[in-house]
């Protein structure tokens, strides 16, 4: 659940970064246009970077899930019995 409410949330920052990007292109009399493009493309940087570690994070968690799922099913075969 917390996978899909990141992956939302970046979804949402990224497009408006991209709404923010295309204002700032088609507004050139803006002052500090130029240094908020900068700061735009620095922070789509950051983006990629966010979106690559919970891409790693969701693999992992995939990994420990299934570990869980193997320890689980020795755990039920180690049992006794009871009969």
């Amino acid at each position: 659940m917390i996978e899909i409410q990141n992956l939302n949330l970046l979804e949402c920052l990224d497009s408006k970064m991209q709404e923010m990007e295309d204002f700032l292109k088609n507004n050139t009399e803006l002052p500090d246009r130029d240094n908020f493009l900068q700061l735009l493309e620095i922070a789509k940087t950051n983006m990629k970077t966010i979106n690559s570690v919970v891409e790693e994070n969701q693999r992992i968690l995939g990994e420990i899930q299934e570990l869980q799922q193997y320890l689980n099913e020795i755990k039920s075969r180690n049992r006794p019995q009871i009969s």
